[in-house]
């Protein structure tokens, strides 16, 4: 993440600033609270398995880093170091979608939960993971 005055409108706003993963995979924040980051993928060709359903790795990608930018907005930078991703249903259409919240904040470890949605707002996809930080 670029290092930006911690505001969630600072956040927002240069989120669609960032080169790299990010932007190759047209990822951008929609809404950030303290506890709630709503983020979403626009989907292209580029996005595709070879079913014609989004890529799984994208799915864990946009949910990655719905619940990074949380852990950012706390004052720390995070890594993943745990993850679990169940796929529900598949992803087809122009956008996916994901609602991240954080279940515990401890000191050194944080524990996150997203869910992703297609275009037609079904549960597609649920995920969990831990985040150490690296700077509290």
């Amino acid at each position: 993440m670029v290092d930006i005055e911690l505001t969630k409108e600072n956040i927002i706003k240069n989120f669609d600033k960032m080169n790299g993963f990010i932007k190759h995979n047209n990822i951008h924040i929609e809404k950030l609270e303290d506890d709630l980051a709503i983020a979403y993928a626009n989907i292209n060709e580029n996005s595709l398995n070879p079913n014609d359903t989004v890529h799984g790795g994208l799915i864990f990608a946009l949910s990655d880093t719905a619940m990074g930018t949380l852990c950012y907005l706390s004052g720390t930078k995070g890594v993943t170091i745990d993850s679990s991703i169940s796929y529900l249903k598949p992803c087809k259409g122009k956008i996916i979608k994901c609602i991240a919240t954080p279940i515990k904040v401890g000191k050194t470890i944080g524990v996150y939960k997203s869910e992703i949605y297609n275009s037609e707002n079904e549960l597609a996809a649920i995920v969990t993971a831990n985040y150490m930080f690296l700077n509290k």
